[in-house]
């Protein structure tokens, strides 16, 4: 995917949202807030990778070897997060049950964010990536409400019971 195939897939969906926004700024950034939820785009070179430790950007993007990731944010930590939370959230994010949009669960240490992460190596059509982003973000809000707090629980070794 090339930027600017990136950047205007991103101007479109955000302008389905009514924003004026050239889509990704010069060093391939752009994000939104939509009402409580926050979604983050970012162009960089396909070597870069979200783990659970964080992202690393590369400063020269190579078209022909570059992808476009969305994130959309599900919580943020007050502070590093624990091994142990994290490796909650990453069984709940195995569990074939609970949804993931075509997306990855990724914790960013550098703002203690949790993200639900979906990458992009070819250029979707519009609609099918505006489609695909708003999917991402109503399931990064079912993470929120129905299974960090569950994974949290977890981690502190306490039972989860739901009424």
């Amino acid at each position: 995917m090339t930027f600017e195939e990136a950047r205007l897939l991103v101007r479109e969906y955000l302008d389905t949202l009514g924003l004026d926004s050239p889509g990704l700024n010069s060093s391939g950034m752009g994000g939104a807030v939509v009402g409580d939820l926050e979604v983050y785009f970012e162009y960089a070179p396909k070597h870069t990778s979200c783990s659970w430790i964080g992202l690393q950007t590369a400063k020269d993007v190579d078209d022909a070897g570059s992808w476009l990731r969305a994130h959309a944010r599900i919580y943020t930590f007050m502070r590093e997060a624990k091994p142990e939370v994290l490796a909650e959230l990453q069984k709940a994010a195995q569990n074939p049950n609970i949804p993931n949009a075509g997306g990855e669960i990724t914790y960013m240490s550098e703002n203690h964010g949790l993200f639900l992460s979906r990458s992009y190596d070819e250029a979707p059509a519009v609609k099918t990536f505006c489609r695909d982003i708003e999917v991402l973000m109503a399931t990064s809000r079912h993470w929120l409400e129905n299974v960090v707090e569950e994974c949290l629980e977890r981690a502190r070794g306490r039972a989860v019971t739901k009424a």
